[in-house]
């Protein structure tokens, strides 16, 4: 179809909001096939503070995390799969 096209990496289709977050945080992204997901909250000591796991489906995927224990303040959000690994900034405010 003309007009649409396709993200070809995860990291391309990843998408999240809001930034900064509150309390719930919501991905969006694309895999080529079903696999584990790990999403992994870093504070800007590199120390790891939160951790998520998920049976990503292939196709669009929606994620909704509850990040309300969380202090205010700046985090690296990082998404791996068996195939790619990468990581985004991300703010925290209440």
């Amino acid at each position: 179809i003309k007009g649409i096209k396709q993200a070809s990496s995860l990291e391309e289709s990843f998408k999240f909001y809001p930034n900064p977050a509150n309390t719930q945080l919501k991905l969006d992204f694309y895999l080529s096939k079903a696999q584990p997901v790990k999403i992994n909250l870093y504070n800007l000591l590199s120390q790891k503070v939160e951790s998520f796991a998920y049976q990503g489906s292939e196709g669009k995927n929606q994620i909704q995390l509850d990040v309300s224990a969380l202090p205010t303040q700046a985090y690296y959000l990082q998404l791996e799969t068996s195939q790619e690994s990468f990581q985004k900034r991300l703010i925290i405010m209440r």
